[in-house]
């Protein structure tokens, strides 16, 4: 059995560390806040949005480029998927011979 004077002592431990941990979040949240903007409220305008150092930056001008179709090439999902099966289906037969010899 562990004594009365060990156990407030292990109580008071374990309060003193939680109150400080929510203590040490509120004033980095308190210091945060004084930032010009934060990710959960942007107080940037529509043109602006919230870098990492809490600053308002211009969204940079990027020109829309549009490619020809020619030199797109159109994979559908269904071929990654076909794929899958006969080197599954593969496998299965290599797999079986093996244990058959």
């Amino acid at each position: 059995m562990r004594s009365k004077k060990g156990q407030t002592i292990w109580i008071l431990y374990t309060l003193g560390t939680v109150i400080a941990f929510f203590g040490l979040f509120w004033v980095y949240y308190q210091l945060s806040a004084v930032e010009e903007c934060s990710g959960l409220n942007p107080s940037c305008a529509e043109n602006q949005y919230c870098s990492v150092d809490f600053k308002c930056h211009d969204f940079p001008n990027l020109e829309k480029t549009t490619l020809q179709k020619e030199t797109v090439k159109n994979y559908k999902i269904t071929t990654g998927v076909w794929f899958i099966i006969i080197s599954s289906a593969a496998a299965y037969f290599i797999l079986r011979r093996k244990k058959n010899e």
